[in-house]
């Protein structure tokens, strides 16, 4: 564990020097690919077994299930609590947390890519060719964001260690830098790996179900390096980077994840004598996607308009932890109303197969949401406007926006 903090501190320092050479949106996504490292690790392994052994196919939209909602359904709503908490000491109280025009370009992105994801579920399955189509839209991102400025100049507001670091020559700076991802990333990869392992072979071994382990533990686990770093930005008072750093995290497993499944699958596959290009869904894995789409829809909904708002954040937290206690309250729900409705047909792979009411329950009601907080604010369709507006000034005029427009003060 004590790696896992130490890489993440690392490369967290780094990001923020890296932003005053690069775009800070290119520098979180250099954050967030470091990041999620565990978890293509743990994604490959899971894939690859299921390569092998068809029984297995079933974990594969476990973990990465799991790991998006874990990040949009915790980490956001984390992020605004410490702002929240961190205002009401200096004897304040936010509303929202404002979140910088240039962010316009992750909101768009997320958007993008979850809406792609619907196409999973409609055609019970990903395939290479979905692998191809999400790594040009996470390739059209980087280019964006690679073309926008780096951070102005300044670096008093800097915490102790990326300020000491600011003070040093160029030269340095880069050096360090390079340094510190290097380590940082090497720190996280060879720490989190065991630590996973052991845990998942200590679960199984007392009686946990495999599949609640790969939706709900691993991800927690391979996803640490990102909470840590979110509870950095805000003991810090920086929500908005907060917010950036879980944004570029879901939009890089969204794509590049999940683009890497096919690619894996096929390889596996292959190595055993029967090549597939295609992973197939049953009902059960329809249903998991489809939330997980539904509910990273809605959370774009709510940075639609550049905002996360007390309310979402806190609506966000209340549906995932309720989807949570799913495989708690389905079965009570069958035994007691056995002639309910529902759409998609309960896992083969339980050991009492029941309908997953809740799952479908909350999906709706995400899907419901979605165009309320897409249409319902007075700033609509902000994000749109924003990334019309970076498009214009930096790819038209190559205008350098202000300071002031560039990363505005939460909101009261």
């Amino acid at each position: 564990m004590g790696g896992v903090l130490t890489g993440a501190m690392l490369i967290a320092w780094a990001t923020e020097v890296l932003s005053f050479f690069l775009s800070r949106g290119l520098a979180f996504a250099v954050l967030a690919l470091l990041q999620v490292l565990p978890e293509f690790a743990v994604e490959a392994v899971i894939t690859t077994e299921a390569a092998i052994n068809p029984d297995n196919l079933y974990l594969v939209t476990a973990n990465f299930t799991g790991a998006n909602r874990l990040i949009v359904g915790l980490f956001l709503p984390i992020v605004f609590f410490m702002a929240a908490y961190r205002a009401r000491k200096m004897g304040e109280k936010i509303g929202h947390i404002q979140m910088p025009v240039e962010s316009s370009i992750e909101v768009i992105a997320l958007i993008t890519a979850t809406l792609y994801s619907f196409s999973f579920v409609f055609r019970g399955q990903v395939t290479l060719a979905d692998s191809v189509i999400l790594i040009g839209m996470y390739a059209i991102y980087l280019v964006i964001i690679y073309k926008l400025p780096p951070t102005e100049e300044g670096h008093e507001d800097l915490p102790l260690v990326p300020r000491t670091i600011r003070k040093q020559p160029i030269g340095r700076q880069k050096m360090i830098v390079a340094l510190l991802f290097i380590l940082g990333g090497t720190l996280l990869f060879v720490s989190v790996h065991p630590f996973y392992t052991n845990t998942i072979a200590l679960g199984l071994a007392i009686g946990i179900p495999a599949y609640f382990l790969f939706q709900w533990l691993a991800p927690l686990l391979s996803e640490f390096p990102e909470l840590v770093t979110i509870v950095y930005w805000g003991k810090t008072g920086r929500a908005q980077l907060g917010l950036t750093n879980a944004i570029s995290s879901k939009v890089n497993q969204w794509t590049l994840l999940i683009a890497m499944i096919p690619i894996v699958y096929f390889i596996g596959t292959y190595n055993v004598g029967r090549p597939d290009w295609s992973l197939n869904f049953d009902d059960a894995q329809q249903l998991e996607v489809l939330l997980t789409a539904a509910q990273g829809m809605f959370a774009a909904g709510c940075f639609m308009n550049l905002k996360l708002h007390r309310w979402e954040a806190w609506t966000i937290l209340g549906l995932w932890a309720i989807q949570l206690i799913d495989p708690l309250v389905d079965p009570y729900i069958y035994a007691q109303f056995p002639n309910l409705p529902y759409f998609f047909e309960p896992s083969s792979h339980l050991a009492n197969p029941h309908p997953a009411y809740l799952r479908e329950w909350i999906t709706v009601i995400y899907l419901i949401l979605t165009p309320i907080v897409m249409l319902a604010p007075k700033e609509r369709f902000g994000a749109v406007h924003g990334f019309i507006h970076v498009w214009k000034e930096h790819f038209s005029k190559g205008k350098v926006l202000t300071d002031a427009e560039r990363h505005p003060s939460p909101g009261h």
